[in-house]
């Protein structure tokens, strides 16, 4: 009985101890798997490269899990396997809508190494969160690379989120309460300052104030303001905003004065009183002159200066005086000031007289002067009437006039600048009809062909073409050829409808030998693609518009499954019809343009709604487009 007993038990140890290993030959089990998610945010940061590395004998050693792309909110996903221990997550790349100018700003040029976080410890099957901001950058900066143990981790990430009042930096949510504010404040004393500094030399900076003991941290003071200049006719207001770290509670007052200069608030005085409720002032000036604004909060203060001058003169510039009515023709429109106008400035295109409209299928264009081209506001303008158009241009009390010209005619349907190519050249006249042979000839430092809608230098190229009268098309009503420069010099191309011996009309045009050429990519920002949402777009329309004057030749290639129509120099129509949903993270068009002796700035304007399936529809600015 007692061998039965021993050898039950003996067959039970063996049972248990396979059951143990994982059964008979079968192998280790591996653990639960872990998901490390999160926001990445300096403003959202979208289309950003977030990766996962472990941390080894307190050093960052391998990635774990694979690389992850920051949504349009910032959020990332990345499975870590059954890591567990302490880790780094890094954010490179991508994106974000600076919280201070507003504007769509590139993480890598604000932080050379982008953002990143230790996390302390990371236990296999248990889901981990990672917020990386420039608090965590901090954060790693302070504690540095070397004695990553997780109490060292633990110490940084805690100083940090009480220095700064937020609960944690690592776990808290960084789009709301105190840790968005304190970002805002951070965006505020970089590329906000009066003398804007980058992300990463504000962080570095701050650094520098981080107490080696318990003691609070100093408190820091900046203060920014809507425009560098206003208008001194005792209406035009400067919007002016204090921002304080580490951030003070809503109540904790806030004085701004006008310490030097002739200036007043809204209410009059010299000194407004608020709290950091709303620390923000509106100051005007009827006299000109600079003004001194300063800033105080917890006894630090900090100050800025704004020029009250006179109204700007602006000048209103067109690339041409007239253009073909064929409702695609368009003529580019440049505003430009003497006092170069600060970025963002309102201007306000109309048409005082005639048929026309802007880009924007309207007969007014409200938009704002641009950084690049340097100080300078943009818009097109195109009909499909023949007669005189007039239009005006308005920014601050000061406008300027011009008067352009739709007409038929044979036209240069884009200035060669180069010797790359193709262009069209139109003949147009409304007495030819449909079918109608029309006789081109060039000479000089070009050839043509007939044009057959095949974008390429290649093809019979001669002195003489003989196209027809399209009956539809983008050239309905119109003959057209393509042009190729040979050489250097000019070129010049004469139309004569068949029959007749009076030529439609004769246009020079000059060809450069190429420097260099230069791709462009059109992306929506992070903004525009929000807008769109997860919706299949169905039709997109939009001009590519270099700056005025520039030397960059007519478009040399394309993506595919795009309708493109070079429309002049400067300008190139697409017609996009996707049907797929866009994001911020993929360009919708790239091109290729030729360019002497310099590359060119580049501008995208909307042109109508964009079309969603379903039929619905949504507008889209040039703010919600990137070209690079």
């Amino acid at each position: 009985m007692k061998s039965l007993v021993k050898a039950g038990l003996l067959i039970i140890s063996v049972l248990t101890l396979l059951v143990a290993c994982g059964g008979g030959g079968g192998g280790s089990t591996p653990g639960p798997v872990t998901q490390l998610s999160g926001v990445a945010s300096k403003g959202l940061v979208s289309g950003g490269t977030v990766r996962a590395y472990k941390i080894v004998g307190e050093a960052v050693t391998t990635q774990i899990g694979s690389d992850a792309t920051t949504a349009a909110d910032g959020t990332y996903s990345i499975n870590i396997g059954d890591y567990t221990g302490p880790l780094m997550v890094q954010v490179t790349g991508g994106t974000y809508v600076d919280e201070s100018t507003g504007l769509p700003t590139q993480l890598n040029i604000q932080t050379q190494n982008g953002l990143r976080a230790y996390v302390a410890n990371a236990t296999s099957g248990t889901p981990l969160t990672a917020a990386v901001t420039p608090l965590t950058e901090l954060a790693v900066q302070y504690l540095g690379t070397g004695a990553l143990s997780p109490a060292n981790i633990t110490a940084a990430n805690s100083k940090i989120s009480n220095l700064y009042g937020v609960a944690d930096i690592v776990t808290s949510s960084p789009t709301s309460g105190t840790y968005q504010s304190t970002l805002s404040a951070i965006s505020s004393m970089s590329t906000g300052a009066s003398t804007p500094v980058t992300v990463g030399d504000l962080l570095a900076s701050m650094k520098t104030q981080i107490p080696v003991n318990q003691d609070p941290l100093p408190v820091t003071v900046g203060i920014t303001k809507d425009k560098a200049s206003a208008i001194a006719n005792g209406s035009d207001i400067v919007t002016l905003t204090a921002s304080v770290l580490p951030v003070k509670p809503a109540g904790t007052p806030v004085v701004f004065a006008i310490t030097s200069g002739i200036a007043t608030f809204e209410d009059g005085s010299t000194t407004y009183n608020t709290t950091m409720n709303a620390p923000t002032a509106k100051i005007k000036s009827a006299t000109l002159g600079s003004v001194t604004v300063t800033a105080t909060c917890a006894a630090v203060s900090a100050s800025t200066t704004i020029t009250f001058g006179g109204a700007p003169v602006i000048t209103l510039s067109v690339d041409k005086s007239s253009a073909v009515a064929s409702g695609t023709d368009i003529i580019n429109l440049s505003v430009t000031s003497t006092t170069n106008l600060p970025v963002g400035t309102d201007v306000t295109f109309s048409i005082v007289s005639g048929n026309a409209v802007f880009g924007n299928l309207a007969t007014t264009y409200a938009t704002k002067i641009l950084a690049s081209p340097a100080n300078t506001a943009q818009a097109t303008i195109l009909s499909s009437v023949n007669g005189d158009v007039v239009v005006k241009a308005d920014c601050q009390g000061s406008s300027d006039t011009k008067t352009v010209t739709f007409g038929n005619g044979l036209a240069s349907y884009a200035s060669l600048k180069e010797a790359l190519g193709p262009v069209f050249v139109i003949a147009s006249d409304a007495s030819i009809p449909t079918g109608t042979i029309v006789n081109f000839t060039a000479t000089g430092a070009g050839t043509i062909r007939v044009f057959d809608g095949n974008w390429s230098k290649t093809g019979a190229y001669g002195t003489s073409a003989a196209p027809s009268v399209a009956a539809a098309g983008t050239f309905a009503g119109k003959a057209a050829v393509y042009l190729r420069c040979n050489s250097a010099g000019d070129v010049t191309i004469t139309a004569t409808r068949q029959g007749s011996s009076t030529p439609i009309g004769t246009v020079t045009k000059t060809c450069y030998v190429q420097t260099s050429s230069q791709n462009v990519n059109v992306s929506l920002t992070p903004a525009g693609a929000a807008k769109l949402g997860s919706n299949t777009v169905t039709k997109l329309w939009f001009n590519i518009v270099a700056a005025p004057g520039t030397s960059t030749s007519a478009i040399a290639s394309y993506g595919s499954a795009v309708a493109v129509e070079q429309k002049n120099a400067v300008t190139t129509f697409v017609n996009l019809a996707p049907n797929t949903a866009l994001t911020s993270s993929t360009p919708i068009f790239t091109a290729t343009y030729a360019y002497n002796p310099s590359p060119a700035t580049f501008t995208v304007m909307p042109i109508g709604s964009v079309t969603l399936s379903g039929g619905s529809t949504v507008t889209l600015t040039s703010s919600d487009f990137v070209v690079q």
